[in-house]
């Protein structure tokens, strides 16, 4: 019965549920920081500490268990960015993926990131201090409902703040 709902679901072009968010942080207290506030916003998580596990996670789901975001520290040493990304990216229905990185890295990785499939990459103190509105912006229409609506303006500013810190 679940092969045949996922054969359906393949057929009529169903889009995953969009309350799934994979986190890729090898940092303990920072995935949990991250998780609890997902949850608490009615999202449902999982926790991977590894790109290659991610990979295989999220090759292995189906359209009903695949996340909708993808949020991922690039910064820390554990994830090489650019192999991960072209390898999700080039995966059947790829989520989108909220990267994160040092903010004295962000000039030199957002455009080597977003050039090979990252949707939004910030500063780690933008997911600390901004992360409801974030995951707003790229799941406007999340099925959770508790998640602030987005503000442009905000948002602008969170993308370009760590740029203009000194």
């Amino acid at each position: 019965m679940e092969k045949e709902a996922e054969v359906q679901s393949a057929v009529s072009g169903a889009v995953p549920p969009k309350n799934h968010i994979l986190i890729v942080e090898g940092d303990l207290l920072f995935s949990v920081r991250i998780e609890t506030t997902l949850k608490k916003l009615g999202y449902r998580t999982t926790v991977i500490g590894n790109g290659a596990k991610a990979l295989t996670h999220i090759a292995e789901s189906t359209a009903e268990t695949a996340p909708a975001l993808v949020i991922a520290n690039f910064g820390s040493g554990r994830l090489d960015p650019l192999p991960f990304l072209e390898e999700l990216k080039s995966l059947p229905n790829p989520p989108l993926v909220l990267g994160f990185v040092p903010h004295g890295r962000l000039p030199e990785m957002r455009p080597l990131l977003k050039a090979v499939g990252c949707d939004l990459l910030v500063a780690n103190s933008a997911i600390a201090a901004h992360l409801p509105k974030l995951v707003a912006r790229l799941l406007p229409d999340s099925s959770t409902g508790n998640a602030p609506a987005p503000d442009a303006n905000v948002l602008a500013a969170i993308e370009t703040e760590a740029d203009t810190e000194d």
